[in-house]
């Protein structure tokens, strides 16, 4: 299957070239439609990095997609990059010995 997908991927990227050759004014979804799809199939070939950098390049592009901000997030931890930051709570903070600590 994965044969499959290369070539599939690799249709792709030639239908991309086509459509920057072309001009991009006459369908506007279809570079984002074309760009979803060889994400998904690098994901589905096992290229999480590959499909990382596609879905952050169509996030960047256009915000509003929940669907590639899941997919955004997920690969995140999938690949061990931070998603949230931590946060940190100081339960008793120390003090130097010339300031007197905060009272409760």
């Amino acid at each position: 299957m994965n044969g499959n997908i290369s070539a599939a991927i690799m249709n792709i990227d030639k239908a991309i070239s086509n459509y920057k050759s072309f001009g991009k004014n006459c369908y506007q979804g279809l570079l984002n439609d074309m760009s979803c799809l060889k994400a998904q199939l690098s994901f589905l070939d096992g290229k999480d990095t590959i499909a990382y950098e596609i879905y952050k390049k169509l996030y960047a592009a256009n915000s509003k997609q929940a669907d590639v901000k899941s997919k955004l997030d997920y690969l995140k931890i999938k690949l061990g990059m931070d998603v949230i930051a931590p946060s940190i709570t100081l339960i008793n903070p120390q003090v130097d010995g010339t300031e007197a600590a905060p009272s409760l």
